[in-house]
């Protein structure tokens, strides 16, 4: 039976992270990525964009057409992970600490992503950032 490994987020890290992990594992390993949105914002490339160099829709795709084959893609919140972690642990402590652990940063991860997805809906709608 493949290991399952989730990865929060389809940033550049995340799709890399999930791309190299099915590369190198390949069968011995299901990969999903997480992300709200399902889309890719290349955020270096902001630099080139506030210099007037790049438009923005050159900047963004879609996840998808960044994952290998093997990568599976579900575009929903974090929120589920937290309650899947939660179910998985009845016992014994040490177990449950570790999920707890885990879940904290599943919960530090979801907050970025929600602040980060903010971000790009105000900058899109042209609203200064704070």
């Amino acid at each position: 039976m493949p290991a399952r490994v989730v990865v929060l987020g389809g940033g550049v890290g995340g799709t890399l992270a999930a791309n190299l992990i099915d590369k190198e594992l390949g069968r011995d390993a299901q990969v999903t990525v997480v992300d709200p949105t399902g889309m890719h914002d290349y955020q270096p490339g902001y630099l080139y964009l506030a210099l007037g160099e790049a438009k923005g829709h050159w900047l963004s795709r879609e996840e998808r057409s960044l994952l290998r084959p093997g990568v599976d893609l579900a575009i929903e919140m974090c929120e589920p992970i937290e309650r899947f972690l939660r179910q998985q642990v009845d016992e014994p402590s040490d177990i449950a600490d570790a999920a707890a652990s885990l879940a904290e940063l599943a919960r530090a991860v979801c907050e970025r992503q929600h602040a980060a997805a903010a971000r790009t809906e105000s900058s899109a709608n042209g609203a200064p950032e704070r």
